[in-house]
């Protein structure tokens, strides 16, 4: 994602800016070009609830001193996105 493109996004719904929300990672790599990005264009990435499909792909988060790292049970989608719910209900204080 160009930079530009980060920027006109920073506006956009899908950054985290309410309860119920995470920023979903996949690799290494694309962690570290997340934060590149985010940093590049004045937002603060490590207040964001993260939710990475490995600790491989959440070291980089971790090293960028991001405070919420959740990891999925298991390194696929349907995990992350099984993650993604339970600490959106948690969020919202169902049971």
């Amino acid at each position: 994602m160009q930079l530009s493109r980060l920027q006109r996004f920073s506006r956009m719904p899908w950054l985290p800016s309410n309860q119920g929300s995470s920023v979903l990672h996949y690799s290494r790599r694309s962690a570290g070009i997340f934060l590149k990005l985010t940093e590049n264009a004045g937002l603060d990435a490590a207040s964001w609830p993260h939710v990475c499909i490995s600790q491989d792909a959440a070291e980089p988060l971790r090293e960028a001193g991001c405070e919420t790292v959740h990891i999925a049970e298991k390194p696929n989608e349907q995990s992350m996105v099984a993650l993604v719910m339970t600490l959106s209900h948690v969020e919202e204080g169902s049971p």
